[in-house]
């Protein structure tokens, strides 16, 4: 019985001084480089979107015939309910307001690897 348990004891202690000596990570995030165009119920984008998305990821997202109110609404809902996203229920209604017309973004400046494509001659 001992010698069963042991080998266990011996991998428990192991992980717990890994654990211990393990540092934090430290990382610099790019910077953005679009920002949102003024328009209604920005403050509703701002206040919850923003929470987890950047701008340069919303610009990123499927738009057009296809992605309208019923596409975006259930895209929300599972936001809401799966993940847990803290959306007002009336921020949600005034959010539709913004479609059919897809959120939109202007850029603030090139992203780094734009600007060295730019000055190689690319």
């Amino acid at each position: 019985m001992t010698s069963k348990l042991l080998p266990s004891l011996a991998a428990i202690a192991l992980l717990s001084i890994g654990g211990a000596v393990a540092a934090p990570v430290n990382y610099t995030l790019p910077e953005e480089s679009a920002a949102f165009k003024p328009g209604p119920n920005l403050d509703v984008v701002q206040n919850n979107c923003t929470a987890c998305h950047s701008a340069d990821y919303i610009k990123t997202q499927p738009q057009g015939e296809k992605f309208k109110k019923d596409f975006w609404q259930a895209e929300v809902t599972k936001m809401i309910k799966v993940y847990g996203a803290p959306i007002d229920q009336a921020d949600v209604a005034r959010s539709w307001s913004i479609f059919p017309r897809p959120i939109e973004t202007r850029p603030i400046h090139p992203p780094a690897h734009w600007q060295k494509a730019r000055a190689r001659g690319h």
